[in-house]
């Protein structure tokens, strides 16, 4: 589903050799953008990276006649990785009595809730960075430009009820997700201690520690266009004219080549209501535009607070 020749999330946690890949396939299917946007590692969890913000100029030039010296505005930044760990801690007495079979398979129910959990976050924190958990990484929006070339406004003033539709075009230094440590999420091996419960009171349990470093990062800012303040107003949902806008000025304007779009599912269901003709009274939902992938999210929000 991702960017042919890039890893994804999910390409990463199936190469580790530690526990968590089967966790991962099961609970990416809410959030695409673990599914569809390139990753990488890095061994460290900061690095100073590069970000492109304009292309060299380069022009003709004619024999015996020389060239102007040009080169890309860019702005180098020091990219720090957040932190997304948790501490897991199961009663042994819910595994007394039980064979190995059911025991595993009742700590690894366990950790699907974290896994989950840190999936939706991670997707989340994907577009609204500090907006979501001020400790997170910055998203998208924030790393974006907020000008007319790179946001559409779709005019909608509901406040309690606006969404956006996200054309990404991702891959190596455009858009993509970073992970550190030289590792994706990961679960370090079970270990019996005492735990404490929310009254400092302790139990014995079986413990589990799961760890992930990530961050996203927009390598070239014209590879993300958004439509914003879209909501189910009159003259504020979602439609196709607006999605050609926002591709026509992404591939016109700012040079870049969409590779997937990200929405909501009542986006998508507007799309779809504009699809309704007389003899076709329940067309399908859009699963695509102009060849280019939708992917309904989770983690696209119906009340987005900026």
């Amino acid at each position: 589903m991702g960017v042919p020749g890039n890893l994804t999330f999910l390409d990463l946690i199936k190469r580790q050799s530690t526990p968590g890949f089967d966790l991962v396939e099961e609970n990416v299917r809410l959030s695409p953008e673990l599914e569809v946007i390139p990753a990488d590692t890095m061994a460290a969890t900061n690095i100073t990276l590069t970000v492109r913000t304009d292309l060299p100029d380069i022009k003709f030039s004619r024999i015996g006649e020389g060239v102007d010296v040009s080169k890309s505005a860019t702005l180098s930044r020091m990219f720090e990785l957040a932190n997304l760990d948790a501490l897991l801690s199961v009663d042994v007495r819910l595994l007394n009595g039980k064979d190995s079979d059911t025991m595993a398979k009742t700590l690894t129910g366990e950790q699907a809730g974290y896994v989950e959990a840190a999936i939706r976050t991670m997707g989340k924190q994907f577009w609204y960075g500090v907006g979501n958990d001020q400790k997170g990484f910055p998203g998208l929006i924030a790393q974006g430009i907020n000008d007319a070339s790179h946001v559409i406004d779709a005019g909608g003033t509901d406040n309690a009820n606006k969404s956006s539709i996200f054309f990404v075009a991702a891959g190596r230094g455009k858009c993509e997700f970073w992970f550190g440590n030289n590792r994706a999420l990961a679960w370090d091996d079970w270990y019996r201690q005492t735990a404490y419960d929310a009254n400092g009171k302790p139990y014995d349990a079986e413990n589990a520690w799961m760890h992930c470093s990530v961050a996203a990062r927009l390598g070239n800012r014209n590879s993300f266009v958004r439509i914003k303040n879209i909501t189910t107003q009159n003259g504020a949902t979602a439609t196709f004219d607006m999605m050609h806008q926002a591709l026509r000025q992404m591939r016109d304007d700012l040079g870049q080549i969409p590779t997937a779009i990200f929405m909501t599912g009542r986006t998508q269901e507007q799309l779809r209501e504009t699809l309704k003709t007389a003899l076709v009274t329940n067309p399908s939902l859009p699963k695509e535009f102009e060849g280019i992938p939708i992917y309904p999210s989770h983690n696209v929000l119906n009340n987005e607070a900026l």
